[in-house]
């Protein structure tokens, strides 16, 4: 209820032993809603009431970006940024867009309803993200100097490319790749500092010139069913760097597969090979 007075009604499906969900929307805007729960037992024997008040509905904001004369709200995706409220999501659409450094600094979703090669974000340093949570899906981020630079956030990249002199570098953040491929980086693909965390999933580093995976200081990772090939070194760990590989492959890169200079390594169900 909206009013207090005015209930709707929400199914309700079973997820489990005595636990159950129920969906319902929300429409006009920012409202306090509240929430009447009536249960009963299997008999029909004893019933209980429970209402929860003062929960705050706010919607998320959804703004567009495409190129001049496409109809979106943003011409510029570093405008977008700028304007929009926290947790808004970004939706760009299909084009290439030359953009500087864009700096977020509040929690965003920046997505394409398209393939990553159909939207191209390139600028000195397209995406630098400072203590905040961002989600990018979708998207070819092309960095002259790093595709991400992300400090202190907890940044999730999905079915995207990446490139740049360093693909991502993550100082005492938290990143998540999934379905995505960091290339042909002059430097490293993807490099951790600090007391960074890193989670490759399904993706590839491919043909980057130094390291595909550097890993220093106190930071760690977690490589699952993904590829680490054809680039200078394949992992490096420094420090007291830690990492676990679990069913991927390491190969053909020019020197070795994996360098410890100092660290600790966890191999399961993976091949390195021909490095």
């Amino acid at each position: 209820s909206t009013d207090g007075a005015t209930w709707i009604q929400a199914p309700v499906n079973t997820v489990g032993p005595n636990t159950y969900s129920a969906l319902f929307t929300i429409y006009g805007g920012q409202q306090y809603v509240s929430i009447r729960i009536n249960a009963t037992d299997s008999e029909n024997l004893k019933s209980s009431v429970t209402v929860i008040r003062g929960f705050y509905v706010e919607p998320i904001t959804v703004i567009t970006v495409g190129p001049p004369g496409s109809g979106a709200n943003f011409t510029s995706l570093r405008d977008a940024v700028a304007n929009v409220p926290p947790n808004a999501r970004i939706v760009v659409l299909p084009g290439t867009y030359e953009e500087g450094i864009i700096t977020i600094d509040k929690p965003l979703t920046i997505v394409s309803n398209t393939s990553a090669s159909d939207v191209v974000i390139r600028g000195f340093i397209p995406f630098y993200i400072t203590n905040s949570h961002v989600v990018i899906r979708g998207l070819t981020i092309q960095g002259n100097y790093i595709g991400i630079l992300s400090a202190k956030s907890s940044v999730e990249v999905d079915e995207s490319i990446i490139t740049g002199e360093v693909g991502i570098l993550s100082l005492d953040s938290s990143i998540t790749i999934i379905n995505s491929t960091i290339l042909q980086c002059s430097k490293d693909g993807v490099a951790l500092f600090g007391n960074s965390n890193a989670t490759i999933i399904n993706s590839a580093l491919t043909r980057n010139s130094g390291a595909g995976l550097l890993i220093a200081e106190s930071a760690s990772a977690v490589v699952i069913d993904s590829e680490v090939s054809e680039n200078g070194w394949g992992i490096l760990l420094f420090d007291k760097a830690s990492l676990n590989i679990q069913k991927s492959v390491i190969h053909s890169n020019n020197f070795e597969g994996i360098a410890l200079l100092n660290g600790s390594i966890k191999v399961e169900s993976s091949s390195i090979y021909n490095n």
